[in-house]
């Protein structure tokens, strides 16, 4: 989880913000494996899974998309039953 933190905050706001965040997440390795709850392997994979997923998803959900300006629009049609008699659909559009 601190790694994601900190991945996220690296793309979004960069090195002066993000490189703080790594060292508190590099602190947070550290302490699990002081207190033998982790092994090294354990903590890098999860530093290094956390951080991509943390850069991942603000590149797919906060960076702007300018090749594709329709590219955000949803359509979603939902069934939805309040007892025996009671039923329909709801749809919404989100654009």
């Amino acid at each position: 989880a601190a790694m994601t933190t900190a991945g996220s905050l690296m793309a979004m706001y960069g090195p002066k913000v993000g490189i703080p965040a790594i060292a508190m997440g590099s602190f947070t390795m550290l302490s699990r494996m002081a207190s033998n709850k982790h092994h090294l392997s354990d903590t890098v994979f999860g530093a290094t899974l956390g951080y991509i997923l943390g850069r991942s998803y603000v590149k797919h959900h906060l960076e702007p998309e300018t090749d594709n300006p329709g590219k955000n629009l949803s359509f979603f049609v939902l069934p939805y039953f309040e007892g025996q008699n009671e039923y329909g659909l709801y749809a919404k559009i989100l654009f």
